[in-house]
Formats: structure tokens, C-alpha cells, sequence
């Protein structure tokens, strides 16, 4: 992950604030609005690696950062809260507002820090990257559990019924525990009051426990 600062600020406090925090690389180059508008998407492209600061920039700057960043291969991630900042968040492989900030902006973004503390965005990564893992993880197993059925399916087409039945509550067991995997809790991360929401994504619990239960009920 590679941190870019894009500010309206002036030149000279973007960079002191970012060589403060450390954001400046040695010999990073920071860029400024004018620069920023003599420069078509591909020359910006050309050089994008090496600007660690973007200075006195406006709305059309943003976006052209965004795809100038993205034309390098990138998956960019945009953050802000304000009307000048929606262009941007849409342009973004991910728009992240601020719960802080306008309507606008978290309209146009795919993921809101409802505290507004960037802090969250760590939070965001890891669930995300916990998600995916679960996602490969799962589909591992699946194509694994079932490649095994399909082989005891063709050796062993006349067993016995019991056996067969057996084979379907395994089944049974094998989704409804690959389902509670999938399942991610917040408690499972150190979210504290750094909340944050996907528009779109309800998280879903169940006891599987208690669902093999009732499966091996219905199946006796």
C-alpha cells in the first residue's frame, strides 16, 4: 500500500505537513495545480511514481490524478468528504467518504468511515482482506469436499441407501459450516469507535450447531 497526499492546501504547507509525518519520501516530488494542468493524463501517468504530493489542486485534478494512477495499474483508493471530492470518489477503484462529510460524497463513494477517522481505513483493509481469504478458503474446500463426492458417487453408485444418506447430511454439514466461516462478526476486528459500513453488505449469523441439529432430525 502507497499513501499519496492530494490537497487544496498550499504548496508549502502540504509539503511540511508531509515530510512531518513522513509521507515525503527522500527526493518524492510534489505537484502543484499548475503543474497539474499543463500535464495530459499520460504524462502525469509518466511520472505519478515518483509524486508522493499533490498541492493546490481542484476537483478535475483529482479525477486526473485518480486516472493517471490507474493507467499506471493501480487499484487506487480516493478518500474525501467534500462536493469537490465526489468526482473523484466515483472515479476511484474504491471511493471511501467520510460519515463526517457531505451527502454528496457518500453517495458517490462505495464505503463510508462513519467517525470520519481515516484511522478506519485499517480496520476496512483488514475486513476486507479477511473477506477475501474466506472467500478462497471456502471455495477451496467446496471444490475439494465435492470432487471427493463425485469420485465415491461413480465407484460407488450401488451402495447401499444408508450410505447414500449419510452422504447427503455430510453435505448438509460441510454447507452449514462453510456458511458460519463465511460469516464475518465485527467483534472479530478491534473496530472501536472507528465504525464504518458498506452500503450494501449485511453481516449474517447463525448457530450451526443448531442447524445440523434440525438437519439430522429431518433426515432420521
Amino acid at each position: 500500500l502507497r499513501s499519496v497526499m492530494v490537497t487544496g492546501d498550499y504548496r508549502d504547507t502540504a509539503t511540511a505537513i508531509a515530510r512531518e509525518i513522513g509521507l515525503l519520501r527522500p527526493g518524492g516530488r510534489v505537484v502543484s495545480g499548475q503543474e497539474l494542468e499543463r500535464m495530459s493524463v499520460e504524462e502525469l501517468s509518466s511520472v505519478a511514481e515518483e509524486v508522493d504530493v499533490y498541492a493546490r489542486v481542484s476537483p478535475e485534478h483529482k479525477v486526473k490524478i485518480v486516472e493517471a494512477l490507474k493507467a499506471r495499474g493501480h487499484v487506487v483508493a480516493m478518500t474525501g468528504d467534500g462536493v469537490n471530492d465526489a468526482p473523484a470518489l466515483a472515479s476511484a477503484d474504491v471511493g471511501v467518504a467520510m460519515g463526517t462529510g457531505t451527502d454528496v460524497a457518500m453517495e458517490s463513494a462505495g464505503v463510508t468511515l462513519m467517525s470520519g477517522d481515516l484511522r478506519g481505513l485499517v480496520t476496512a483493509i483488514a475486513l476486507s482482506r479477511a473477506t477475501m481469504g474466506n472467500i478462497r478458503q471456502n471455495l477451496f474446500w467446496a471444490f475439494a469436499y465435492n470432487a471427493a463426492g463425485i469420485a465415491v458417487a461413480l465407484v460407488g453408485y450401488d451402495l447401499a441407501p444408508e450410505v447414500t444418506l449419510s452422504r447427503i447430511v455430510d453435505e448438509a454439514h460441510a454447507l452449514v459450516f462453510s456458511g458460519d466461516t463465511f460469516g464475518l462478526s465485527y467483534r472479530d476486528f478491534d473496530v472501536g469507535d472507528r465504525e464504518f459500513i458498506f452500503p450494501t453488505t449485511t453481516p449474517v449469523h447463525f448457530d450451526p450447531e443448531a442447524l445440523c441439529r434440525s438437519v439430522d432430525r429431518l433426515m432420521s
